[in-house]
Protein backbone atom coordinates (compact mmCIF):
# COMPACT_ATOMS: atom_id res chain seq x y z
CA UNK A 1 0.00 0.00 0.00
CA UNK A 2 0.84 3.66 -0.57
CA UNK A 3 0.86 6.78 0.79
CA UNK A 4 3.79 8.21 0.31
CA UNK A 5 1.71 10.93 -1.52
CA UNK A 6 0.66 12.21 1.85
CA UNK A 7 2.85 11.52 4.49
CA UNK A 8 4.37 14.22 4.87
CA UNK A 9 1.17 16.47 5.30
CA UNK A 10 -0.01 14.46 7.67
CA UNK A 11 2.97 15.25 9.82
CA UNK A 12 2.59 18.32 9.21
CA UNK A 13 -1.24 18.11 10.76
CA UNK A 14 -0.51 15.58 13.39
CA UNK A 15 2.15 16.53 14.56
CA UNK A 16 0.17 19.54 16.23
CA UNK A 17 -2.97 17.92 16.90
CA UNK A 18 -2.29 16.91 20.88
CA UNK A 19 -3.78 14.28 22.76
CA UNK A 20 -4.24 11.03 20.47
CA UNK A 21 -6.90 9.82 22.57
CA UNK A 22 -9.26 13.09 21.98
CA UNK A 23 -9.76 11.88 18.45
CA UNK A 24 -11.08 8.14 19.76
CA UNK A 25 -13.29 11.07 22.52
CA UNK A 26 -11.13 11.27 25.42
CA UNK A 27 -12.65 13.56 27.57
CA UNK A 28 -8.81 14.07 29.11
CA UNK A 29 -7.46 15.66 25.65
CA UNK A 30 -7.87 18.87 23.50
CA UNK A 31 -9.28 18.75 20.34
CA UNK A 32 -6.90 18.70 16.97
CA UNK A 33 -6.77 21.93 14.94
CA UNK A 34 -9.96 22.47 13.14
CA UNK A 35 -9.91 22.95 9.34
CA UNK A 36 -13.25 24.45 8.85
CA UNK A 37 -15.38 24.56 5.84
CA UNK A 38 -12.53 26.06 3.83
CA UNK A 39 -10.98 22.65 2.76
CA UNK A 40 -13.83 21.20 1.03
CA UNK A 41 -12.13 19.11 -2.15
CA UNK A 42 -13.79 18.73 -5.90
CA UNK A 43 -17.47 17.69 -4.73
CA UNK A 44 -16.86 15.94 -0.78
CA UNK A 45 -17.79 18.13 1.88
CA UNK A 46 -16.22 17.93 4.92
CA UNK A 47 -18.59 16.21 6.34
CA UNK A 48 -17.87 13.31 4.25
CA UNK A 49 -14.29 14.10 4.84
CA UNK A 50 -13.83 14.07 8.22
CA UNK A 51 -15.52 10.86 8.01
CA UNK A 52 -13.05 9.65 6.17
CA UNK A 53 -10.04 11.34 8.77
CA UNK A 54 -12.48 9.68 11.98
CA UNK A 55 -12.55 6.37 10.05
CA UNK A 56 -9.07 6.30 9.43
CA UNK A 57 -8.13 7.16 13.51
CA UNK A 58 -10.50 3.96 14.27
CA UNK A 59 -9.05 1.94 11.91
CA UNK A 60 -5.85 2.22 13.02
CA UNK A 61 -6.77 1.76 16.48
CA UNK A 62 -8.20 -1.82 15.78
CA UNK A 63 -5.26 -2.69 13.83
CA UNK A 64 -2.20 -0.91 15.75
CA UNK A 65 1.42 -0.44 14.51
CA UNK A 66 4.12 -2.35 16.19
CA UNK A 67 6.35 -0.48 16.64
CA UNK A 68 9.82 -2.60 16.58
CA UNK A 69 9.71 -2.18 12.84
CA UNK A 70 7.96 0.79 12.38
CA UNK A 71 9.40 3.97 10.30
CA UNK A 72 9.17 7.65 11.49
CA UNK A 73 6.46 8.45 9.43
CA UNK A 74 4.53 5.62 10.15
CA UNK A 75 4.68 6.63 14.21
CA UNK A 76 4.05 10.13 13.01
CA UNK A 77 0.42 8.34 11.51
CA UNK A 78 -0.57 8.23 15.20
CA UNK A 79 -2.32 11.54 15.82
CA UNK A 80 -0.45 13.48 17.93
CA UNK A 81 2.63 11.28 18.41
CA UNK A 82 5.56 13.45 19.69
CA UNK A 83 8.06 13.41 16.63
CA UNK A 84 11.21 13.23 19.41
CA UNK A 85 9.86 10.25 20.54
CA UNK A 86 9.58 8.71 17.01
CA UNK A 87 13.12 8.64 16.62
CA UNK A 88 14.46 7.14 19.96
CA UNK A 89 11.92 4.53 19.28
CA UNK A 90 13.03 4.08 15.49
CA UNK A 91 16.79 4.34 16.71
CA UNK A 92 16.60 1.90 19.60
CA UNK A 93 14.50 -0.78 18.17
CA UNK A 94 16.17 -0.67 14.64
CA UNK A 95 19.36 -2.35 16.93
CA UNK A 96 16.93 -4.51 18.78
CA UNK A 97 14.52 -5.19 16.30
CA UNK A 98 13.36 -8.79 17.34
CA UNK A 99 13.63 -8.60 20.77
CA UNK A 100 11.20 -6.21 23.40
CA UNK A 101 14.18 -5.31 25.06
CA UNK A 102 14.53 -1.90 22.81
CA UNK A 103 11.83 -0.45 25.40
CA UNK A 104 14.04 -1.05 28.08
CA UNK A 105 16.46 1.58 26.79
CA UNK A 106 13.92 4.28 26.74
CA UNK A 107 13.77 6.69 30.06
CA UNK A 108 11.25 6.20 32.60
CA UNK A 109 9.25 9.81 30.78
CA UNK A 110 9.42 8.35 27.55
CA UNK A 111 7.92 4.91 28.26
CA UNK A 112 5.11 6.95 30.22
CA UNK A 113 4.44 9.01 27.05
CA UNK A 114 4.54 6.20 24.68
CA UNK A 115 1.99 4.06 26.69
CA UNK A 116 -0.22 6.88 26.27
CA UNK A 117 -0.58 5.77 22.69
CA UNK A 118 -0.66 2.27 23.80
CA UNK A 119 -4.15 2.01 21.41
CA UNK A 120 -2.65 2.49 18.58
CA UNK A 121 0.75 0.38 18.73
CA UNK A 122 1.49 -2.72 19.79
CA UNK A 123 3.26 -2.68 23.45
CA UNK A 124 3.87 -5.52 25.87
CA UNK A 125 1.01 -5.46 28.08
CA UNK A 126 0.17 -6.51 31.48
CA UNK A 127 -2.25 -8.65 30.97
CA UNK A 128 -2.17 -11.67 28.31
CA UNK A 129 -5.72 -10.79 27.37
CA UNK A 130 -6.95 -7.28 26.66
CA UNK A 131 -10.36 -6.18 26.37
CA UNK A 132 -11.84 -3.00 26.06
CA UNK A 133 -16.01 -2.46 25.79
CA UNK A 134 -17.99 0.06 26.22
CA UNK A 135 -21.98 1.12 25.73
CA UNK A 136 -23.53 4.58 24.47
CA UNK A 137 -26.74 5.76 25.15
CA UNK A 138 -28.61 8.80 24.14
CA UNK A 139 -31.03 10.28 26.92
CA UNK A 140 -32.61 13.86 26.58
CA UNK A 141 -31.68 14.51 22.61
CA UNK A 142 -32.56 16.48 20.23
CA UNK A 143 -32.13 13.96 17.94
CA UNK A 144 -35.26 11.88 17.39
CA UNK A 145 -35.27 8.69 18.94
CA UNK A 146 -31.99 8.94 20.62
CA UNK A 147 -29.21 6.64 20.00
CA UNK A 148 -27.61 3.29 21.76
CA UNK A 149 -24.13 1.96 20.89
CA UNK A 150 -22.07 -1.04 21.23
CA UNK A 151 -18.36 -2.22 21.14
CA UNK A 152 -16.77 -5.09 21.91
CA UNK A 153 -12.91 -5.86 21.65
CA UNK A 154 -11.01 -8.45 22.68
CA UNK A 155 -7.24 -9.87 21.67
CA UNK A 156 -4.87 -12.62 22.84
CA UNK A 157 -1.83 -13.32 21.53
CA UNK A 158 -1.75 -13.15 17.47
CA UNK A 159 -6.28 -13.00 17.57
CA UNK A 160 -8.20 -10.08 17.41
CA UNK A 161 -12.34 -9.64 17.69
CA UNK A 162 -14.21 -6.38 17.36
CA UNK A 163 -18.46 -6.03 17.27
CA UNK A 164 -20.06 -3.31 17.45
CA UNK A 165 -23.69 -2.00 17.28
CA UNK A 166 -26.04 0.80 16.90
CA UNK A 167 -29.75 1.23 17.48
CA UNK A 168 -31.82 4.03 17.01
CA UNK A 169 -35.65 4.94 16.31
CA UNK A 170 -35.56 4.01 12.80
CA UNK A 171 -33.29 1.05 12.12
CA UNK A 172 -30.26 -0.89 13.87
CA UNK A 173 -27.43 -2.44 12.35
CA UNK A 174 -23.95 -4.90 13.75
CA UNK A 175 -20.87 -4.85 12.29
CA UNK A 176 -18.67 -8.04 13.12
CA UNK A 177 -14.59 -8.45 12.67
CA UNK A 178 -12.34 -11.30 13.47
CA UNK A 179 -8.63 -12.59 12.71
CA UNK A 180 -5.86 -14.86 13.62
CA UNK A 181 -2.92 -15.64 12.84
CA UNK A 182 -0.57 -19.31 11.83
CA UNK A 183 2.81 -20.33 11.03
CA UNK A 184 4.29 -17.79 13.68
CA UNK A 185 2.65 -15.26 11.72
CA UNK A 186 2.91 -16.59 8.20
CA UNK A 187 -0.88 -17.04 7.63
CA UNK A 188 -3.45 -14.47 8.96
CA UNK A 189 -7.57 -15.03 8.37
CA UNK A 190 -9.63 -12.09 8.55
CA UNK A 191 -13.40 -13.04 8.32
CA UNK A 192 -16.48 -10.44 8.83
CA UNK A 193 -16.03 -6.64 8.07
CA UNK A 194 -12.76 -5.61 7.22
CA UNK A 195 -11.13 -3.01 4.51
CA UNK A 196 -8.61 -4.14 1.76
CA UNK A 197 -6.43 -1.14 1.47
CA UNK A 198 -3.43 -2.06 -1.74
CA UNK A 199 -1.18 0.06 -3.36
CA UNK A 200 -2.38 3.54 -4.00
CA UNK A 201 -5.96 2.60 -4.32
CA UNK A 202 -7.00 2.68 -7.66
CA UNK A 203 -7.81 -0.90 -7.80
CA UNK A 204 -8.90 -1.84 -4.32
CA UNK A 205 -8.59 0.94 -1.44
CA UNK A 206 -8.61 4.29 0.32
CA UNK A 207 -5.08 4.85 0.15
CA UNK A 208 -5.10 8.28 -1.92
CA UNK A 209 -5.95 11.59 -1.59
CA UNK A 210 -5.31 14.64 -3.06
CA UNK A 211 -6.29 17.03 -0.13
CA UNK A 212 -3.96 18.88 1.59
CA UNK A 213 -2.67 19.12 5.66
CA UNK A 214 -5.58 16.23 5.65
CA UNK A 215 -5.28 13.91 8.76
CA UNK A 216 -6.30 10.82 6.07
CA UNK A 217 -3.11 11.02 4.73
CA UNK A 218 -0.62 9.22 6.87
CA UNK A 219 -1.63 5.53 6.71
CA UNK A 220 1.17 4.72 4.19
CA UNK A 221 2.21 1.64 5.77
CA UNK A 222 1.12 -1.22 4.18
CA UNK A 223 -1.59 -3.13 6.32
CA UNK A 224 -3.25 -4.84 3.61
CA UNK A 225 -5.98 -6.25 5.31
CA UNK A 226 -7.84 -3.64 7.73
CA UNK A 227 -10.44 -5.28 10.25
CA UNK A 228 -13.24 -2.08 10.69
CA UNK A 229 -15.88 -2.32 12.40
CA UNK A 230 -16.48 1.15 12.00
CA UNK A 231 -20.37 2.88 10.67
CA UNK A 232 -18.35 5.48 8.62
CA UNK A 233 -16.76 3.95 5.37
CA UNK A 234 -17.26 1.67 3.26
CA UNK A 235 -16.25 -2.14 3.77
CA UNK A 236 -16.12 -5.39 2.76
CA UNK A 237 -18.42 -7.75 4.31
CA UNK A 238 -16.96 -11.38 3.32
CA UNK A 239 -13.33 -13.37 3.90
CA UNK A 240 -9.79 -12.70 3.19
CA UNK A 241 -6.02 -14.29 3.79
CA UNK A 242 -2.45 -13.11 3.76
CA UNK A 243 0.67 -14.97 3.53
CA UNK A 244 4.09 -14.02 4.20
CA UNK A 245 7.16 -16.03 2.38
CA UNK A 246 10.40 -14.25 2.62
CA UNK A 247 10.24 -11.24 0.10
CA UNK A 248 6.55 -12.60 -1.15
CA UNK A 249 3.13 -11.54 0.15
CA UNK A 250 -0.01 -12.05 -0.84
CA UNK A 251 -3.55 -11.42 -0.33
CA UNK A 252 -7.03 -12.92 -1.51
CA UNK A 253 -10.03 -11.14 -0.79
CA UNK A 254 -14.44 -12.45 -1.30
CA UNK A 255 -17.48 -10.98 0.08
CA UNK A 256 -19.65 -7.90 -0.76
CA UNK A 257 -19.35 -4.15 0.07
CA UNK A 258 -21.24 -3.05 2.91
CA UNK A 259 -22.09 0.52 3.83
CA UNK A 260 -24.03 2.40 6.45
CA UNK A 261 -26.88 3.91 5.01
CA UNK A 262 -30.09 5.49 6.92
CA UNK A 263 -29.02 3.81 10.41
CA UNK A 264 -28.72 0.13 9.50
CA UNK A 265 -26.08 -1.60 7.25
CA UNK A 266 -26.04 -2.16 3.24
CA UNK A 267 -24.99 -5.11 1.31
CA UNK A 268 -24.75 -4.90 -2.44
CA UNK A 269 -25.97 -8.16 -4.24
CA UNK A 270 -22.94 -8.87 -6.50
CA UNK A 271 -19.97 -10.83 -4.84
CA UNK A 272 -16.49 -8.78 -5.63
CA UNK A 273 -13.28 -10.58 -5.42
CA UNK A 274 -9.55 -10.38 -5.86
CA UNK A 275 -6.29 -10.05 -4.61
CA UNK A 276 -2.71 -8.65 -4.55
CA UNK A 277 0.81 -10.12 -5.06
CA UNK A 278 3.88 -8.07 -4.64
CA UNK A 279 7.34 -8.73 -4.10
CA UNK A 280 10.13 -6.68 -1.90
CA UNK A 281 13.68 -6.18 -3.52
CA UNK A 282 15.93 -4.12 -1.35
CA UNK A 283 14.46 -0.29 -0.43
CA UNK A 284 11.76 -1.20 -3.48
CA UNK A 285 8.70 -3.36 -4.39
CA UNK A 286 6.99 -4.22 -7.04
CA UNK A 287 2.79 -5.26 -6.94
CA UNK A 288 0.32 -7.28 -9.22
CA UNK A 289 -3.38 -6.22 -8.27
CA UNK A 290 -7.04 -7.00 -9.88
CA UNK A 291 -10.25 -7.36 -8.80
CA UNK A 292 -14.02 -8.11 -10.37
CA UNK A 293 -17.24 -7.61 -9.44
CA UNK A 294 -16.93 -4.50 -7.77
CA UNK A 295 -17.68 -1.72 -10.49
CA UNK A 296 -21.62 -2.74 -11.23
CA UNK A 297 -20.85 -3.77 -14.43
CA UNK A 298 -18.95 -6.89 -13.60
CA UNK A 299 -15.74 -5.77 -15.42
CA UNK A 300 -12.32 -6.66 -13.42
CA UNK A 301 -9.82 -4.28 -13.22
CA UNK A 302 -6.14 -4.64 -12.68
CA UNK A 303 -3.14 -2.52 -11.60
CA UNK A 304 0.41 -2.81 -11.06
CA UNK A 305 2.57 -0.42 -9.12
CA UNK A 306 5.70 0.01 -7.72
CA UNK A 307 7.08 2.12 -4.68
CA UNK A 308 11.02 2.75 -3.38
CA UNK A 309 11.57 3.17 0.67
CA UNK A 310 14.94 5.22 1.79
CA UNK A 311 15.59 7.18 4.42
CA UNK A 312 15.14 10.48 2.83
CA UNK A 313 13.16 9.63 -0.35
CA UNK A 314 9.93 7.94 -0.64
CA UNK A 315 8.08 7.40 -3.91
CA UNK A 316 5.75 5.69 -5.74
CA UNK A 317 3.93 4.63 -9.12
CA UNK A 318 0.02 2.76 -10.21
CA UNK A 319 -0.88 2.16 -13.66
CA UNK A 320 -4.29 0.62 -13.75
CA UNK A 321 -6.89 -0.10 -16.34
CA UNK A 322 -10.31 -2.13 -17.00
CA UNK A 323 -9.65 -3.13 -20.23
CA UNK A 324 -10.82 -1.24 -22.93
CA UNK A 325 -10.11 3.01 -22.56
CA UNK A 326 -7.53 4.84 -20.60
CA UNK A 327 -5.50 3.65 -18.01
CA UNK A 328 -5.68 5.70 -14.62
CA UNK A 329 -2.39 6.75 -13.33
CA UNK A 330 -1.31 8.15 -10.01
CA UNK A 331 1.91 8.49 -8.96
CA UNK A 332 3.35 10.36 -5.94
CA UNK A 333 6.78 11.11 -4.32
CA UNK A 334 7.95 13.17 -0.68
CA UNK A 335 11.29 13.80 0.19
CA UNK A 336 13.22 14.72 3.66
CA UNK A 337 16.49 15.87 4.61
CA UNK A 338 18.00 17.90 7.62
CA UNK A 339 14.81 20.48 9.08
CA UNK A 340 12.83 20.47 5.45
CA UNK A 341 10.38 18.10 4.30
CA UNK A 342 8.16 17.90 0.79
CA UNK A 343 5.68 15.57 -1.44
CA UNK A 344 4.17 15.84 -4.87
CA UNK A 345 1.56 13.86 -5.74
CA UNK A 346 -0.25 13.81 -9.75
CA UNK A 347 -2.85 11.51 -10.75
CA UNK A 348 -5.19 11.73 -13.84
CA UNK A 349 -7.77 8.63 -13.64
CA UNK A 350 -10.55 8.58 -16.35
CA UNK A 351 -13.92 7.52 -15.29
CA UNK A 352 -15.09 4.60 -13.56
CA UNK A 353 -11.50 3.98 -13.35
CA UNK A 354 -11.40 3.12 -9.18
CA UNK A 355 -12.76 0.41 -7.43
CA UNK A 356 -15.55 1.27 -4.85
CA UNK A 357 -13.08 1.46 -2.19
CA UNK A 358 -11.05 4.16 -3.63
CA UNK A 359 -11.31 7.35 -2.16
CA UNK A 360 -9.38 9.41 -4.73
CA UNK A 361 -9.92 13.38 -3.96
CA UNK A 362 -11.98 12.58 -0.95
CA UNK A 363 -15.00 10.12 -2.91
CA UNK A 364 -15.62 6.69 -4.52
CA UNK A 365 -15.17 6.65 -8.53
CA UNK A 366 -17.03 3.89 -9.26
CA UNK A 367 -18.51 4.92 -12.60
CA UNK A 368 -17.86 8.68 -11.67
CA UNK A 369 -16.27 11.66 -13.34
CA UNK A 370 -12.72 11.58 -14.33
CA UNK A 371 -10.58 12.80 -12.13
CA UNK A 372 -6.94 14.87 -12.43
CA UNK A 373 -4.65 17.03 -10.52
CA UNK A 374 -1.62 17.51 -8.41
CA UNK A 375 -0.45 18.44 -5.21
CA UNK A 376 2.39 20.10 -3.66
CA UNK A 377 3.76 20.43 -0.02
CA UNK A 378 6.40 22.03 1.79
CA UNK A 379 7.38 22.11 5.27
CA UNK A 380 10.45 23.66 7.22
CA UNK A 381 11.82 24.67 10.59
CA UNK A 382 12.92 27.72 10.04
CA UNK A 383 14.10 28.65 13.65
CA UNK A 384 14.06 26.36 16.98
CA UNK A 385 10.00 24.93 17.58
CA UNK A 386 9.27 26.98 14.48
CA UNK A 387 7.55 25.61 11.66
CA UNK A 388 6.29 26.75 8.22
CA UNK A 389 4.19 24.53 5.85
CA UNK A 390 2.83 26.08 2.48
CA UNK A 391 0.36 23.32 0.11
CA UNK A 392 -0.57 24.10 -3.41
CA UNK A 393 -3.30 21.59 -5.04
CA UNK A 394 -5.02 22.04 -8.56
CA UNK A 395 -8.01 19.44 -9.13
CA UNK A 396 -10.18 19.05 -12.54
CA UNK A 397 -12.91 16.51 -13.15
CA UNK A 398 -15.58 16.30 -16.13
CA UNK A 399 -18.43 13.78 -16.57
CA UNK A 400 -19.48 15.07 -20.18
CA UNK A 401 -21.97 17.22 -18.67
CA UNK A 402 -20.00 19.95 -16.62
CA UNK A 403 -16.19 20.58 -15.83
CA UNK A 404 -15.41 21.67 -12.12
CA UNK A 405 -11.69 22.90 -11.26
CA UNK A 406 -10.71 23.65 -7.72
CA UNK A 407 -7.61 25.24 -7.05
CA UNK A 408 -6.26 25.67 -3.01
CA UNK A 409 -3.59 27.29 -1.19
CA UNK A 410 -2.78 26.78 2.43
CA UNK A 411 0.05 28.59 4.35
CA UNK A 412 0.58 28.06 8.53
CA UNK A 413 2.93 28.86 11.45
CA UNK A 414 3.49 27.18 14.11
CA UNK A 415 5.53 28.32 17.32
CA UNK A 416 5.75 25.58 20.01
CA UNK A 417 7.14 26.22 23.98
CA UNK A 418 7.18 23.29 26.39
CA UNK A 419 3.64 23.84 27.15
CA UNK A 420 1.83 26.16 24.89
CA UNK A 421 1.44 26.26 21.39
CA UNK A 422 0.85 28.69 18.93
CA UNK A 423 -0.85 28.05 15.20
CA UNK A 424 -1.22 31.18 12.29
CA UNK A 425 -3.36 29.53 9.34
CA UNK A 426 -4.73 30.88 5.90
CA UNK A 427 -6.31 29.47 2.74
CA UNK A 428 -7.81 30.27 -0.04
CA UNK A 429 -9.64 28.51 -2.68
CA UNK A 430 -11.49 28.94 -5.77
CA UNK A 431 -13.78 26.92 -7.37
CA UNK A 432 -14.89 27.35 -11.41
CA UNK A 433 -17.90 25.11 -13.07
CA UNK A 434 -18.72 25.40 -17.11
CA UNK A 435 -21.43 23.80 -18.80
CA UNK A 436 -19.92 21.71 -21.48
CA UNK A 437 -23.24 20.75 -22.85
CA UNK A 438 -24.42 20.89 -25.82
CA UNK A 439 -20.77 21.48 -27.02
CA UNK A 440 -17.66 23.02 -25.49
CA UNK A 441 -17.75 26.59 -23.68
CA UNK A 442 -21.25 26.72 -24.40
CA UNK A 443 -23.06 26.44 -21.39
CA UNK A 444 -22.77 29.01 -18.19
CA UNK A 445 -19.70 29.22 -16.08
CA UNK A 446 -19.98 29.96 -12.38
CA UNK A 447 -16.84 30.68 -9.69
CA UNK A 448 -16.74 30.45 -5.82
CA UNK A 449 -14.38 31.65 -3.98
CA UNK A 450 -13.10 30.97 0.13
CA UNK A 451 -10.64 32.50 2.05
CA UNK A 452 -10.24 31.64 5.97
CA UNK A 453 -7.72 32.64 8.26
CA UNK A 454 -7.69 31.31 11.91
CA UNK A 455 -5.32 31.32 15.07
CA UNK A 456 -4.77 28.32 17.03
CA UNK A 457 -3.47 28.66 21.36
CA UNK A 458 -3.10 26.02 23.06
CA UNK A 459 -1.60 25.64 26.74
CA UNK A 460 -1.07 23.26 28.96
CA UNK A 461 -1.78 24.85 32.10
CA UNK A 462 -0.45 23.05 35.63
CA UNK A 463 -2.46 20.56 37.36
CA UNK A 464 -3.32 18.74 34.17
CA UNK A 465 -5.13 22.02 32.90
CA UNK A 466 -5.35 22.23 29.06
CA UNK A 467 -6.86 25.52 27.45
CA UNK A 468 -7.17 25.79 23.95
CA UNK A 469 -8.88 28.62 22.24
CA UNK A 470 -9.29 28.60 18.50
CA UNK A 471 -10.26 31.76 16.05
CA UNK A 472 -11.57 31.34 12.31
CA UNK A 473 -12.75 33.75 10.11
CA UNK A 474 -14.67 32.54 7.03
CA UNK A 475 -15.50 34.89 3.39
CA UNK A 476 -17.08 32.77 0.66
CA UNK A 477 -18.18 35.27 -2.31
CA UNK A 478 -19.89 37.82 -0.47
CA UNK A 479 -20.22 36.07 2.93
CA UNK A 480 -18.08 36.58 5.61
CA UNK A 481 -18.26 34.78 9.39
CA UNK A 482 -16.81 34.30 12.63
CA UNK A 483 -16.21 31.60 15.03
CA UNK A 484 -14.74 31.45 18.28
CA UNK A 485 -14.36 28.46 20.01
CA UNK A 486 -12.42 27.78 23.29
CA UNK A 487 -11.74 24.46 24.88
CA UNK A 488 -11.04 23.71 28.98
CA UNK A 489 -9.93 20.04 29.72
CA UNK A 490 -9.19 19.09 33.05
CA UNK A 491 -7.27 16.15 34.88
CA UNK A 492 -8.05 16.12 38.86
CA UNK A 493 -8.07 13.36 41.92
CA UNK A 494 -4.95 11.70 40.31
CA UNK A 495 -6.45 11.56 37.19
CA UNK A 496 -9.64 9.55 38.00
CA UNK A 497 -11.68 13.03 37.52
CA UNK A 498 -11.47 14.36 34.13
CA UNK A 499 -14.35 17.37 33.45
CA UNK A 500 -13.64 18.91 30.11
CA UNK A 501 -16.46 22.31 28.25
CA UNK A 502 -16.51 24.12 25.60
CA UNK A 503 -18.08 26.95 24.13
CA UNK A 504 -18.87 27.93 20.32
CA UNK A 505 -19.76 30.90 19.16
CA UNK A 506 -20.54 31.35 15.21
CA UNK A 507 -21.57 34.83 14.16
CA UNK A 508 -22.37 34.81 10.22
CA UNK A 509 -22.58 38.29 8.05
CA UNK A 510 -24.41 38.47 4.52
CA UNK A 511 -25.06 35.18 3.99
CA UNK A 512 -24.10 31.80 5.92
CA UNK A 513 -21.04 30.26 4.82
CA UNK A 514 -21.16 26.46 5.98
CA UNK A 515 -18.02 25.92 9.31
CA UNK A 516 -17.00 22.94 10.83
CA UNK A 517 -15.94 22.77 14.60
CA UNK A 518 -14.69 20.31 17.29
CA UNK A 519 -16.15 19.97 20.55
CA UNK A 520 -15.69 17.22 23.26
CA UNK A 521 -17.32 14.08 23.02
CA UNK A 522 -17.89 10.66 24.38
CA UNK A 523 -15.35 8.23 23.53
CA UNK A 524 -16.08 6.55 20.00
CA UNK A 525 -18.36 9.39 19.35
CA UNK A 526 -18.06 11.68 15.93
CA UNK A 527 -16.60 14.84 17.52
CA UNK A 528 -17.28 16.91 14.50
CA UNK A 529 -20.21 19.48 14.34
CA UNK A 530 -21.19 21.36 11.36
CA UNK A 531 -22.59 25.42 11.76
CA UNK A 532 -23.97 27.42 8.55
CA UNK A 533 -25.90 30.24 10.93
CA UNK A 534 -25.49 32.25 14.03
CA UNK A 535 -25.04 29.46 16.55
CA UNK A 536 -23.95 29.52 20.42
CA UNK A 537 -23.43 25.77 21.42
CA UNK A 538 -22.01 24.84 25.13
CA UNK A 539 -21.05 21.57 25.98
CA UNK A 540 -20.19 20.23 29.56
CA UNK A 541 -18.30 16.66 29.59
CA UNK A 542 -17.32 14.58 32.93
CA UNK A 543 -15.66 11.28 33.76
CA UNK A 544 -14.57 9.19 36.26
CA UNK A 545 -11.91 6.72 35.88
CA UNK A 546 -10.66 3.93 38.15
CA UNK A 547 -9.26 0.09 37.74
CA UNK A 548 -9.53 0.31 33.64
CA UNK A 549 -13.81 1.75 34.49
CA UNK A 550 -14.88 4.60 33.36
CA UNK A 551 -18.21 6.34 33.79
CA UNK A 552 -18.65 9.79 31.23
CA UNK A 553 -21.91 11.49 30.61
CA UNK A 554 -21.91 14.90 28.17
CA UNK A 555 -25.08 17.21 28.04
CA UNK A 556 -25.00 19.83 25.28
CA UNK A 557 -26.94 23.08 25.44
CA UNK A 558 -27.66 25.27 22.42
CA UNK A 559 -30.38 28.19 21.63
CA UNK A 560 -33.78 27.34 20.39
CA UNK A 561 -32.68 23.16 20.98
CA UNK A 562 -33.59 20.54 23.26
CA UNK A 563 -30.68 19.80 25.44
CA UNK A 564 -28.62 16.76 23.97
CA UNK A 565 -27.84 14.35 26.95
CA UNK A 566 -25.37 11.27 26.81
CA UNK A 567 -24.15 8.41 29.07
CA UNK A 568 -21.08 6.37 28.21
CA UNK A 569 -19.79 2.95 30.86
CA UNK A 570 -16.74 1.96 29.47
CA UNK A 571 -14.00 -0.75 30.44
CA UNK A 572 -10.32 -1.41 28.94
CA UNK A 573 -8.14 -3.76 30.44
Amino acid sequence: MVRNLAFIPAVCVLASCGNAHYLSGGADALPPFERGGDVVVQEVGDAALMELEFDGVERLKENPVDPAGASIETLLSIPGFPEELAGRIVAEAGERRFARRWIERLTPPERSELYRYRDYLLLPEEHPVRLSCRLTKDGISAQSGGREEGYLSCSAGGWKALWRSRRVAEGNGSAYYLSGSAFSGALRFHGGTFAPDFALGLVFGGSYQSYVFSSTYPFHNPRWIAGSSSFYAPAVYGAAGEFWRRNVRGAFVAGRSRTYHSDHFELDGELLYGGRLALRLGAGEFGLSGFAGAFGSGAAAYSIDSRWRSGALDLGFELASRGRGEPGVVSALSYRVADTRCALSLHAIPSGMAGRFCAVSGGTLDGKPSHGGAAIVVEREIAARVRVRGAIDRSVRTDGLDGRARHTARAECEKKWRNALVKLSWSWSKDAREDIIPYPGAGSQAFDRMTSIGLLSDFRIAGGTNLRITIRGLGKNASTAFLLAPVLSMSLLSGHLRPAASLALYRTFRGKPVCYFYEPTLKGNYPWRVVSGDKERCVFLVSYIINGLSVSSKIALEMKRVPEFSFQAAFDR
